[in-house]
């Protein structure tokens, strides 16, 4: 017979989940988010794969990861924020 693991906890989903849960957190994360999406939009922002737009995506990461998550949240935004900046890039360019 297989195997599954059993469902996470409740204790151990509000570990992960309650930083993001309070106000002013929260509040944060939506104007980041509302942030990079009207910045995507301006016509004269240069590339997210320049340098200082790089920069800004991964430290934009960091925070966001750093408020949802503590330490770890900050070095998966971090990942998460270089993996997708550059995947994006590659499909916008695929031939």
């Amino acid at each position: 017979t297989s195997r599954t693991a059993p469902p996470p906890s409740r204790a151990a989903l509000s570990v992960i989940t309650e930083p993001a849960t309070r106000a002013p957190q929260r509040k944060l994360l939506v104007a980041a988010a509302i942030g990079e999406l009207i910045a995507d939009k301006l016509p004269w922002v240069p590339s997210r794969t320049e340098p200082l737009p790089f920069l800004g995506r991964v430290t934009g990461g960091i925070v966001c990861g750093g408020v949802a998550a503590g330490p770890i949240g900050a070095l998966a935004g971090a990942a998460t924020a270089t993996a997708t900046t550059i995947a994006g890039y590659q499909a916008a360019h695929i031939r």
